[in-house]
């Protein structure tokens, strides 16, 4: 997967924002009963922040999904098209570059419902958290 580099600091400054809202009592709680780094990273931490972590997860790859330009300007001046299209790229090979409109337009619609499940599935997920609390 492509990562856009112009996301990198937001993900980190989020993640690191998030890792801070950590309650140190319970850290400290969950080393004294014997757990290690691992246990307490995995059990403590990533619960208090998966939330963040879906919400980064998500927007990572809409955000991957709308790299175009960079993708396209590479391969038009010597890069390797079959390894290193994306998904707009290849929607834009088979539509316009190909005169194949319909199946440009059947791998949108296909990709928008992807998109569509995988914000359910968040929105849900955030709703459930809500009633929990």
């Amino acid at each position: 997967m492509i990562i856009v580099w112009g996301a990198v600091p937001f993900v980190a400054l989020s993640l690191y924002a998030a890792l801070t809202q950590v309650p140190g009592e319970v850290l400290e709680a969950a080393s004294l009963d014997g757990a290690g780094g691992l246990k307490r990273f995995w059990f403590i931490t990533v619960p208090y922040i998966r939330s963040i972590l879906v919400v980064l997860v998500i927007l990572q790859i809409i955000w991957d999904l709308r790299v175009f330009a960079q993708i396209y300007a590479l391969q038009t001046i010597g890069g390797v098209r079959e390894t290193t299209n994306t998904i707009g790229v290849y929607i834009y090979n088979e539509s316009m570059a190909s005169g194949k409109l319909g199946t440009g337009g059947a791998i949108s619609v296909i990709l928008v419902a992807i998109m569509l499940a995988i914000s359910a599935y968040y929105i849900r997920l955030t709703l459930k958290q809500e009633d929990d609390q």
